[in-house]
């Protein structure tokens, strides 16, 4: 990922979609909103530190193993297609991210039925917060 540092205190939407030599990413920022990592084919891989990311996009990152995530307010994880990724990356992330209530882990052939579960639980939990809300 280029140095983004000027720019990166206001930036809220970063797309690195298609980025096919991306190979590893460490994205710090603190007002990023949405990140799109979608069809990085050679991310192997990321570090994601971003105090107000709400949307994280890696589907499809075929070769993604490992991710650390420092995301405090994510709601959306998308990593269907993840054939590689590590059960460790996404057990962390379901444990570590209360307001986690979209995630898609199709495709993620190395996961453990335990953490597909933790996963399912986080999807039905947003749907209950999402049904109280509209009553």
């Amino acid at each position: 990922v280029p140095n983004l540092t000027k720019a990166s205190a206001q930036l809220r939407v970063l797309n690195l979609t298609d980025c096919q030599t991306l190979m590893r990413a460490t994205v710090v920022a603190d007002r990023l909103v949405t990140l799109h990592l979608y069809n990085c084919l050679q991310l192997t891989t990321a570090t994601i530190d971003c105090a107000c990311l709400k949307f994280l996009n890696l589907t499809y990152c075929l070769n993604l193993s490992f991710f650390t995530l420092s995301t405090p307010v994510l709601a959306s994880l998308l990593c269907a297609g993840c054939k590689k990724l590590q059960d460790d990356s996404v057990a962390t992330a379901l444990a570590q991210c209360d307001e986690l209530r979209v995630v898609d882990l199709k495709g993620c052939a190395l996961l453990r039925p335990q953490t597909l579960k933790q996963a399912e639980a986080k999807r039905r939990n947003g749907e209950t917060a999402r049904g109280a809300a509209d009553v």
